[in-house]
């Protein structure tokens, strides 16, 4: 069944963006004296790109489900089209408490992939998990490091650390501007008072870049109404039709 409340968060943040590696990320601990760690597991972080999209396409994950993940192809005209995405999860470390509460760190990898021809670009469709790498194309990749905190009442909390991303031309005859990120929060507090609605944009000078989530945010539990994710966007331009623009918008969930 197709899950309108994603595409509700998706077409939100594009209107707010249209308004406006190794982790040391493994990052905030939860401040209680009364918890000691005890590290259960670690693995080395997978970073190479070819072993990544074959991992993604395969649909082969750590944490045994796949995230939300959509893309979005908005041609000159002002239409849009979905654009098939492949996402990858890599558990990086378990740790546990004498509480009884854990603490596992992640990396999730997502990926969306465009043809181009001569006329401009073409969806997805046309580059199949066997022959993607056999055309001219561009490949959005979105990363997030990020915990999750599951308290001894068996709750989860997602704590963003670092979102980074990657747009990749190959033999493509294009060029790319406007790049930007925007990062989101939104759940029950690990800490209580409440919920949170965290919210930072940022636009991006380069094609390979990394951003670190503002350490004031807390992990939040996005159960209810909530998510954590990140949202890209760039705009791509044909340098034989520069009269004609393409915006590619990866939104890489989380929850």
């Amino acid at each position: 069944m197709y899950n309108y409340k994603k595409r509700f968060l998706l077409i939100l943040l594009v209107a707010l963006f249209t308004l406006s590696i190794t982790v040391s990320a493994i990052g905030k601990e939860c401040n209680d004296d009364n918890k000691v760690g005890v590290i259960v597991f670690t693995a080395e972080e997978i970073t190479d790109q070819n072993i990544l999209y074959q991992r993604a396409i395969n649909n082969i994950s750590d944490t045994g489900k796949s995230s939300a993940t959509e893309a979005v192809l908005v041609s000159p005209d002002g239409s849009s089209d979905l654009i098939d995405t492949y996402q990858t999860t890599q558990l990086l470390k378990s740790e546990v408490y004498s509480n009884g509460s854990s603490k596992n760190t992640y990396v999730t990898n997502s990926f969306a992939t465009i043809k181009l021809d001569s006329r401009g670009f073409a969806g997805s469709d046309d580059v199949t998990k066997h022959k993607w790498d056999q055309y001219d194309y561009v490949r959005a990749q979105s990363t997030i490091y990020f915990n999750i905190f599951e308290d001894d009442n068996s709750t989860n909390y997602y704590d963003l650390v670092q979102v980074a991303g990657r747009w990749d031309k190959y033999n493509s005859p294009v060029s790319l501007s406007n790049r930007s990120c925007a990062m989101h929060a939104m759940g029950n507090n690990y800490y209580g008072g409440g919920g949170e609605n965290y919210y930072a944009f940022y636009n991006l000078s380069a094609d390979n870049w990394i951003k670190l989530a503002p350490v004031a945010w807390d992990p939040v539990d996005p159960t209810l109404d909530g998510e954590v994710g990140a949202l890209t966007k760039v705009t791509i331009t044909h340098l034989m039709h520069p009269e004609s623009s393409w915006q590619l918008l990866l939104s890489n969930s989380l929850s």
